[in-house]
């Protein structure tokens, strides 16, 4: 109930702020699920890499465990084209969800 209902806000407050949606799925997901490990994607080129070195050490930091997979000269959303490095980060993203 509680996160349908944060579902429903995010839908309203989304358009005003695109980046705040993926935070919000975020807290969903470790509201709802155990999570003891997490995969990082770092694309070198990407503006927001510190975020995802200041995660990692912040979920090292907990107790569980993360693996950050850093990407050379991925940009931000790299995994989203069509591109040979964002295959080869898809391929490794689904075996750590596979395994």
């Amino acid at each position: 109930e509680a996160a349908l209902g944060a579902i429903r806000l995010a839908q309203e407050v989304a358009p005003r702020y695109p980046g705040a949606f993926g935070h919000l799925l975020c807290a969903i997901d470790f509201h709802t699920a155990a999570v003891s490990e997490v995969a990082l994607v770092g694309p070198t080129l990407d503006p927001l890499l510190d975020d995802s070195l200041f995660m990692e050490s912040r979920w090292r930091a907990a107790g569980n465990e993360a693996r950050l997979s850093l990407w050379p000269e991925g940009v931000h959303a790299f995994t989203a084209f069509p591109i040979e490095i964002g295959r080869r980060s898809r391929a490794e993203q689904y075996a750590f969800l596979a395994a």
